[in-house]
Protein backbone atom coordinates (compact mmCIF):
# COMPACT_ATOMS: atom_id res chain seq x y z
CA UNK A 1 0.00 0.00 0.00
CA UNK A 2 1.28 3.43 -0.78
CA UNK A 3 1.29 6.15 1.92
CA UNK A 4 -1.04 8.04 -0.80
CA UNK A 5 -3.86 5.83 -0.22
CA UNK A 6 -3.14 5.06 3.11
CA UNK A 7 -3.96 9.00 3.63
CA UNK A 8 -7.15 8.44 1.67
CA UNK A 9 -7.92 6.21 4.12
CA UNK A 10 -7.14 8.20 7.15
CA UNK A 11 -8.76 11.46 5.37
CA UNK A 12 -12.05 9.30 5.64
CA UNK A 13 -11.81 7.75 9.12
CA UNK A 14 -11.10 11.13 10.43
CA UNK A 15 -14.50 12.75 8.54
CA UNK A 16 -16.52 9.65 9.61
CA UNK A 17 -14.87 10.22 13.66
CA UNK A 18 -15.77 14.08 12.95
CA UNK A 19 -19.38 12.78 12.55
CA UNK A 20 -20.07 10.31 14.50
CA UNK A 21 -17.60 11.11 17.98
CA UNK A 22 -19.13 8.38 19.69
CA UNK A 23 -18.28 5.13 17.24
CA UNK A 24 -15.50 3.08 18.39
CA UNK A 25 -12.25 3.95 17.00
CA UNK A 26 -11.19 0.31 16.50
CA UNK A 27 -14.77 -0.08 14.13
CA UNK A 28 -13.68 3.04 12.52
CA UNK A 29 -10.07 1.66 11.62
CA UNK A 30 -11.21 -1.73 10.53
CA UNK A 31 -13.84 -0.17 8.45
CA UNK A 32 -11.41 1.71 6.47
CA UNK A 33 -8.72 -1.16 6.13
CA UNK A 34 -6.85 -0.95 9.78
CA UNK A 35 -6.57 -4.23 11.31
CA UNK A 36 -4.46 -3.16 13.47
CA UNK A 37 -5.88 -0.03 15.93
CA UNK A 38 -2.61 0.56 17.78
CA UNK A 39 -0.91 0.85 13.99
CA UNK A 40 -4.16 3.08 13.00
CA UNK A 41 -3.55 5.40 15.58
CA UNK A 42 -0.13 5.68 15.81
CA UNK A 43 -1.00 6.42 11.48
CA UNK A 44 -3.78 8.67 12.34
CA UNK A 45 -1.54 10.46 15.12
CA UNK A 46 1.56 11.13 12.55
CA UNK A 47 -0.91 12.52 9.89
CA UNK A 48 -2.99 14.92 12.08
CA UNK A 49 -1.32 15.84 15.08
CA UNK A 50 -3.73 14.32 17.24
CA UNK A 51 -4.49 10.68 18.59
CA UNK A 52 -8.16 9.47 17.19
CA UNK A 53 -9.20 9.68 20.52
CA UNK A 54 -9.00 13.04 21.17
CA UNK A 55 -10.10 13.86 17.83
CA UNK A 56 -13.30 12.36 18.85
CA UNK A 57 -13.53 14.35 22.47
CA UNK A 58 -12.93 17.60 20.82
CA UNK A 59 -15.85 16.79 19.16
CA UNK A 60 -18.05 15.93 21.40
Amino acid sequence: MTAYQRQIRLDRAREELIRNPSASIEEIALRWGFTNAGRFSRYFKAGFGVSPAKMANRRR
